[in-house]
């Protein structure tokens, strides 16, 4: 009856991790985590690329391990909320296209 263990529990026999069982705001848990990572190095990035402009110009760059956990979870919150606002986006146009609306 039951096959194996998903991320939020027991999952049904020939589903897969993520299908509904591991969703958070509509988004599969897999997705969301490459997102979260994605979003975090990307601010780590920007943050080493400004930082080599400053030391370019003559200034000092500098962090320690607790303001690059901080970047990297600002960063990852803004890889969500960019996956959230993608899903929504196409969630409604699904229901756009296939809804027969009075557009013609």
């Amino acid at each position: 009856m039951f096959s194996g263990v998903g991320c939020g529990g027991v999952r049904r026999a020939g589903s897969r991790v993520g299908d509904s069982e591991g969703l958070v705001l509509g988004v599969g848990v897999a997705e969301g985590g490459e997102h979260f990572v994605k979003g975090g190095l990307g601010c780590l990035g920007a943050f080493l690329a400004i930082g080599l402009l400053v030391v370019l110009a003559g200034g000092t760059m500098r962090i320690d391990a607790g303001g690059a956990i901080f970047l990297f979870v600002i960063g990852g919150g803004i890889g969500l909320l960019y996956l959230w606002a993608k899903q929504k986006g196409r969630d409604e146009a699904r229901r756009n296209d296939g809804g027969g609306g009075a557009g013609g």
